[in-house]
C-alpha cells in the first residue's frame, strides 16, 4: 500500500496522484455508495480500526487513531445488519473512506454494471489567501472522469 505522506497543508497545492486499486478487498467487505461509486472496504479492517475508539491518548498518533477508531464504529453501525452502509453517509466517514483509497487499501465499483476500476486520481488542491487564510480539499476521482466521486475537506486557516 503506499504511503506517500499528503503534501504540506497550508500551502498553494495542486498535485494529483494516480493509485492503484485492488480489484476486491478481504472478507467480508462493507459497500459504500458515494457519489457515482460504490467504494468496497474490508469489514476485518475496520473492526480493526474500531477497537482504538475507547483508548486513552497521549500522542497525536494515539489521538488520531481515536478518532480513526470512532468513524470505523460508525461505518460498521450504518451498515449493521448487511454488508451496505446506507447513503447520504456521515461526512465525517468520508476522512475515513479517503484514507482507505489514498492508501490503495479500498476497491472501487463504477458504472451499470458495476465494474472494478484498477486506479483512482487522487488531486490535493489548496489555495492560500492570505496569512490567515486558506483552504485545501482532496478530490477523488476516475483517471478518465474529471467529476469527483468524493471531495473532502483537507485543510482550512
Amino acid at each position: 500500500m503506499p504511503d506517500t505522506p499528503r503534501p504540506r497543508a497550508g500551502e498553494d497545492t495542486d498535485e494529483r496522484r494516480l493509485i492503484a486499486l485492488p480489484f476486491s478487498v478481504a472478507q467480508p467487505d462493507i459497500a459504500v455508495p458515494i457519489g457515482h461509486a460504490i467504494v468496497r472496504l474490508s469489514r476485518v479492517q475496520l473492526e480493526e480500526l474500531a477497537q482504538a475508539a475507547s483508548i486513552q491518548w497521549s500522542t497525536e498518533e494515539e489521538r488520531m487513531a481515536r478518532i480513526d477508531g470512532q468513524r470505523a464504529q460508525a461505518l460498521l453501525r450504518a451498515a449493521s445488519g448487511g454488508d451496505a452502509a446506507p447513503a447520504p453517509l456521515d461526512p465525517d466517514a468520508h476522512h475515513l473512506l479517503s484514507r482507505f483509497i489514498e492508501q490503495g487499501r479500498a476497491s472501487i465499483f463504477c458504472g451499470t454494471p458495476p465494474q472494478p476500476q484498477t486506479h483512482v486520481t487522487v488531486r490535493y488542491l489548496a489555495s492560500r489567501a492570505g496569512p490567515l487564510a486558506g483552504r485545501g480539499d482532496i478530490l477523488f476521482h476516475l483517471p478518465e472522469d474529471p467529476t469527483p466521486f468524493l471531495a473532502v475537506n483537507w485543510w482550512v486557516a
